[in-house]
């Protein structure tokens, strides 16, 4: 996968970087608080380039969790970006109950990319 990108929280895992090369490797800032958190600028849908969103109104605080199957959305983006994901899919049916969304197994979902201090991961 051409820009294909790996989240490691914690300390570097060397023998997961591409060629082993430590100086590539791009640290991002996090928050001083309870979680690993930092803030995101933006999110991107299937072609990230031509489909990208930022957020005028400053960043949403985001909470990272390489072990979550979620995505948590701040409430106040959730339902438009609950919009891009399926447009991205070619708008399968679908539905949202009690804040999780539900739609047909059958549907090709686009890549996913979030942006963190300039970075699509």
């Amino acid at each position: 996968m051409v820009g294909a990108s790996h989240i490691d929280i914690g300390p570097p895992q060397i023998d997961s970087m591409k060629g082993g090369d430590i100086a590539n490797m791009v640290k991002l800032p996090m928050n001083k608080d309870f979680f690993w958190s930092t803030f995101f600028q933006g999110i991107g849908f299937g072609d990230k380039l031509a489909n990208a969103f930022t957020f005028k109104d400053g960043y949403p605080y985001t909470i990272t969790d390489s072990g979550s199957s979620h995505l948590f959305v701040p409430e106040e983006f959730f339902e438009i970006i609950v919009v891009k994901i399926m447009e991205a899919a070619g708008n399968p049916q679908y539905q949202i109950s009690e804040g999780i969304v539900l739609c047909t197994c059958a549907t090709t979902f686009k890549p996913l990319y979030i942006m963190f201090n300039s970075y699509w991961l």
